[in-house]
């Protein structure tokens, strides 16, 4: 019969003082205060919850006001009241999954990052590598083809020296010929 009373008064959210110590922790935990001080953490949240806009200088708190009720052995939360605070704990719990998620995305994309630097390096090791084969390839072609042609221009020149000496050979032969007809002299030739 009581509790309706109170939920027809304006508080459907009813916490016994553990219950909401454990519930809402997370709104005054950067505050120094004992562990079962409920006045003192329910006046934390309530400073947390205080409208600036409504003209409040935040020199005395209205818990009335605010929608909160403490009783010898539970907390009452209007609705708005208990909106609120759903929504600041939402938001202190949010935060360091939000970190955590943020660490652990770094973490992925630093790791992925690292993988395709590797293999870019590896891909490139291979691209030179091909490169430098091919190059060797064409330097050992042309030293063939220049060792072709200069065994080709070496048997060219043995040809041209061959030429030109059985010309010299032929010369000295008819200037010996000219020359025998003028003086009849035998000019033997022996093989």
């Amino acid at each position: 019969v009581e509790a309706l009373k109170v939920s027809r008064a304006g508080y459907p959210q009813r916490y016994s003082h553990e219950e909401f110590m454990r519930r809402y922790w997370l709104l005054s935990k950067s505050h120094n205060m004992e562990e079962d001080d409920i006045n003192g953490m329910v006046g934390i949240i309530a400073e947390q919850l205080q409208d600036k806009d409504a003209g409040s200088n935040g020199s005395e708190l209205d818990l009335m006001g605010l929608g909160i009720q403490i009783g010898k052995s539970k907390v009452f939360l209007q609705r708005a009241a208990f909106d609120k605070m759903e929504y600041l704990r939402g938001v202190k719990l949010r935060d360091p999954i939000v970190k955590i998620q943020k660490f652990c995305r770094m973490w992925l994309q630093r790791k992925q990052y690292v993988y395709v630097t590797e293999m870019v390096v590896v891909i490139q090791k291979y691209c030179r590598r091909y490169m430098a084969q091919r190059k060797v390839q064409k330097i050992v072609e042309s030293k063939s083809m220049s060792q072709n042609v200069e065994s080709k221009v070496i048997v060219i020149q043995k040809y041209w020296r061959r030429y030109v000496a059985q010309r010299k050979v032929q010369k000295i032969a008819e200037s010996k010929l000219m020359s025998q007809e003028v003086e009849p002299k035998v000019i033997v030739i022996q093989k």
